[in-house]
């Protein structure tokens, strides 16, 4: 239609009536002009409809990407909440076990932190020092034991952490013994705090210096054992010789000595080996009562004839 071209005689003034900048002008033309203006402006209407129905389809595919990523996005974060649930719940549940561990643990537990305060105590630290766990929580060793036992575990502390070996090192506090076993927990490769057991070993030690004393003691039974034996080997060869003596002049001379002189040897042989048995009688009585192998059996007496 832009193209079209009103005959001439139809070419006669023309106006038009606007409004620009809020007041009404009149503009005087002719038709044709006002055809060609009238047909670039519905032009240019229909090109901008074409334009904002496109734009219209794409802000709806825009819109429906969208709608797409918010569901797929509201999905994952779903289960990122149900995954965050689960992790807390194990967390809580690991916290619990945790606690009813410490709670519960016939040794002693602790961890501590790079500057050597302690973090976690098991409840029976609280009979150890008098002292309930919160009152016990953060606080350096010094604000917890003696000085010098504190300056020990200090310095124990502080070449573990250094090191990154673990170590077994044996205490004493308030006259009782104890062993604990230290070792780093690393964080990105770097001890960042320090955790161990420590045992109640009293017990064991006294029962160990018992060992030792009754050790001793053996040491000392066998050795007067011994020197009773080497005694009584001595006392009990002179009979056994004086005996083999008569023996041999009887066995020798059977057919000169006249039965006098025979039986006044045979007399002393057996008076010899009569004291003899009683010694080794003797002997085996105090053997069985120094290994409490005799009965206690009182009997009454009556010594009133």
């Amino acid at each position: 239609l832009s193209e079209k071209v009103v005959p001439d005689q139809n070419r006669m003034p023309f106006g038009m009536e606007i409004i620009f900048e809020g007041k009404k002008r009149f503009i005087n033309t002719d038709q044709q002009s006002v055809i060609n203006l009238m047909l670039n402006i519905y032009e240019g209407a229909i090109q901008q409809n074409i334009e904002l129905v496109k734009t219209r389809d794409e802000l709806r595919l825009l819109n429906e990407r969208l709608e797409s990523m918010v569901e797929e996005r509201t999905h994952n974060l779903r289960d990122e909440v149900n995954r965050s649930e689960q992790i807390a719940n194990r967390l809580e549940e690991s916290e619990l076990i945790f606690n009813k561990f410490m709670e519960y643990s016939p040794v002693y537990v602790f961890f501590k932190d790079a500057e050597i305060r302690s973090l976690k105590l098991s409840k029976n630290f609280e009979q150890m020092l008098g002292k309930p766990i919160k009152d016990l929580l953060g606080k350096t060793m010094d604000d917890l034991f003696p000085s010098e036992l504190a300056k020990k575990m200090i310095e124990d502390d502080q070449r573990i952490l250094q090191s990154g070996k673990s170590e077994i090192i044996e205490e004493t506090l308030n006259e009782r013994h104890y062993t604990t076993i230290k070792f780093p927990i690393c964080i990105d490769e770097k001890p960042t705090y320090l955790a161990g057991f420590t045992i109640d070993i009293t017990e064991s030690k006294l029962a160990e210096e018992e060992i030792k004393q009754m050790n001793s003691q053996l040491n000392l039974a066998n050795a007067q054992k011994d020197r009773f034996y080497s005694i009584i080997a001595h006392d009990l060869k002179s009979p056994f010789n004086l005996i083999l003596g008569y023996l041999d002049l009887l066995t020798e001379n059977i057919r000169t000595y006249d039965i006098e002189k025979t039986e006044k040897l045979l007399t002393i042989a057996k008076k010899t080996a009569n004291n003899t048995f009683y010694l080794l009688e003797d002997l085996l009585i105090w053997t069985r009562s120094q290994s409490g192998k005799i009965s206690y059996e009182p009997k009454k007496l009556n010594f009133i004839s």
